[in-house]
């Protein structure tokens, strides 16, 4: 067994079995009334995945459900940057995370296997990495570095420190690169000791907006694609919600053609990816698997106490028949003594070319013109029609419609500027026009604010005091709500 499969059996073996449970926010919904919902309906969970969110409500978690498997999603963690550890505030992420850990006492930390920021872009949603051999090569270097963290933070036992888990991503339409998605996640694995999360919706996306659905059933693609995975290295397991975005219209291309589906936790789950889940689930390789999770954050309570008792219901027998072959194995285990942990990682460096490759594959994404915009080769994309589909209707979208109207956040400003001209494409160019240098960890709301604020203040001079003191008040606000009480 290599050094490093070593270190990642001797960590994961400290990791009791937490069975099925929910991927959850604190806020949207509450996850006090959600669990209250479920406890009235006699629906148990094992344990609960907490999305980031403020301290102070981290600790109300941990406060209010006392007994309860507590882990943590992560975000701001932009391991697949290669510039991620020179230009983004990455240690104030890595403290923010550990205080997190700490307050929950956690047996993983769980972070997206993507970005929401690239070459001073900030987006909304995650966006895969490219699926290149060096940008896994970096990825693992940079997931090292946050393992070593952690396990200086909380000793040198390994047993005391959290595993870090990568979530294979999403697809919204498109993905580049010259490798495999699933042969990507096993050079990472090569690399490094970390574990995965495979989400099952996030496969389903690799199938239609990689074009393996023309050439193979589900059940073909899924097999083979297994079998590429390491699925000896996946921790934990989600299944979520699919559904075409209501802002991209749907082109029907045959009969044959599979819906236009993203990632949506709101959504109700389809029938298929349970189809699909039971297939993982029975994979030979699957071995260290601890969890199972229905992601929830943003559902109706209602949905989700009537599609977690389904879940609950089709795989209590696995949840049962797997506690018992884990925990007679995690009670005999042998005291191992602590791993002496790497000190060097893979040997990637900086690798300037694969930052030209970020960049321009945020200038392809946001149509952003260029006349040396030669690294990337968009071949590869099985429909630039998808890809268009990304550019123009769902980006500009995510930037006008998250987190608010524009119009409803800076009313006054509005009213001050009626008859101006503002409106909201020039806003969209701004933003995409005007990358920055990333100060402050990531918070898609903030940076919302502070670039509307920057625009109005380029382009209409005349409503700059009253843009700056509505987003005073916002933020205000903002922090206000972000604390339960």
């Amino acid at each position: 067994m290599s050094e490093i499969n070593n270190d990642f059996f001797q960590r994961v073996s400290h990791i009791p079995f937490h069975g099925i449970g929910l991927s959850v926010d604190v806020y949207t919904p509450d996850v006090f009334d959600l669990t209250d919902q479920l406890t009235q309906h006699g629906l148990s969970y094992g344990y609960l995945e907490v999305f980031k969110a403020g301290q102070s409500a981290i600790d109300e978690v941990r406060f209010r459900r006392p007994t309860v498997l507590l882990e943590y999603h992560a975000d701001g963690l932009w391991v697949t940057q290669p510039d991620w550890t020179d230009v983004y505030p990455y240690e104030q992420e890595l403290r923010t995370a550990v205080a997190h850990l700490s307050s929950m006492s956690c047996f993983w930390i769980n972070q997206e296997c993507a970005t929401k920021q690239i070459g001073g872009h900030s987006f909304g949603t995650y966006l895969p990495p490219l699926l290149l051999e060096s940008s896994a090569c970096m990825t693992a270097s940079n997931v090292e570095l946050v393992q070593r963290y952690l396990d200086e933070y909380f000793g040198e036992n390994t047993s005391h420190a959290p595993l870090f888990l990568l979530e294979t991503p999403p697809l919204t339409y498109f993905v580049l690169g010259n490798i495999g998605y699933a042969e990507f996640f096993r050079m990472i694995a090569d690399r490094c000791a970390c574990g995965f999360v495979l989400d099952i919706g996030h496969i389903w996306t690799v199938y239609r907006y990689t074009g393996a659905w023309e050439k193979q059933t589900l059940e073909q693609f899924l097999e083979k694609f297994l079998n590429k995975f390491p699925m000896e290295r996946v921790v934990q397991i989600h299944i979520a919600g699919l559904d075409c975005h209501h802002a991209v219209p749907y082109e029907v291309r045959g009969h044959a053609c599979l819906p236009n589906w993203i990632d949506a936790h709101h959504a109700p789950i389809p029938s298929g990816l349970f189809e699909m889940l039971e297939h993982v689930l029975s994979h030979p390789q699957m071995s260290n698997v601890k969890g199972l999770a229905m992601e929830v954050d943003t559902k109706g309570i209602e949905l989700i106490v009537q599609e977690y008792a389904w879940l609950r219901g089709q795989f209590e027998t696995w949840e049962q028949q797997e506690r018992r072959k884990q925990q007679s194995v995690f009670e005999s285990r042998p005291q191992i003594e602590p791993f002496a942990h790497r000190t060097d990682s893979p040997a990637c460096g900086t690798d300037k070319y694969l930052v030209h490759q970020y960049e321009d594959y945020v200038r392809l994404m946001t149509c952003l013109e260029k006349d040396d915009v030669v690294v990337l080769d968009i071949d590869n994309i099985y429909d630039i029609r998808e890809l268009n589909s990304y550019r123009r209707y769902y980006l500009p979208h995510e930037i006008s419609e998250w987190g608010g109207q524009l119009q409803d956040m800076f009313p006054r400003t509005f009213r001050t500027l009626e008859g101006s001209g503002l409106e909201m494409k020039g806003f969209l160019d701004y933003w995409y026009g005007h990358p920055q240098r990333v100060c402050e960890p990531y918070d898609f709301f903030l940076l919302k604010i502070h670039y509307f604020v920057e625009y109005i203040q380029a382009i209409y001079p005349s409503g700059a005091d009253q843009v700056s003191q509505e987003a005073i008040e916002l933020r205000n606000s903002y922090v206000l709500s972000c604390q339960l009480n």
